[in-house]
């Protein structure tokens, strides 16, 4: 049960920095080597898909949420897998809050020597999308 409440914390920990602009820290939580797809692209390797938050900045009252819920958590030994459902809420220009996007994490991790686990492998699924 401990390695499961540690991989959720990753997986919280992931939105947390998202929405707060901190792509550094976020990066941290990725595998050198991580495999990551979202949006119809899939990036190899953690130096390639920095790029997607590369313009991100950090700060202290986010406009988004993104809420994690019903996380689905598989550990076998030193690695994991989770399954987990989002909400992204954003708060537009007028102050006006929506439910931007609904999707799912497909999620594979490992834990290295120091006990830390990483993506491996991290696919984002959008399920619904706000009407423009």
């Amino acid at each position: 049960m401990a390695e499961t409440l540690r991989i959720r914390a990753v997986l919280e920990r992931y939105c947390m920095l998202l929405d707060t602009g901190a792509a550094d820290d976020l990066l941290d939580l990725f595998d050198d080597d991580c495999v990551f797809t979202m949006m119809g692209r899939t990036y190899a390797g953690k130096s390639e898909f920095a790029t997607v938050w590369s313009d991100a900045e950090p700060v202290e009252r986010p406009t988004t949420l993104h809420a994690l819920v019903n996380p689905d958590i598989q550990v076998d030994g030193a690695n994991a897998r989770a399954v987990s459902s989002f909400v992204l809420v954003n708060r537009g220009v007028d102050g006006v809050t929506q439910v931007a996007f609904a999707g799912r994490y497909i999620d594979e991790l490992r834990r290295d020597a120091g006990g830390q686990w990483h993506f491996t492998q991290r696919r984002v699924e959008t399920l619904a999308r706000a009407s423009a």
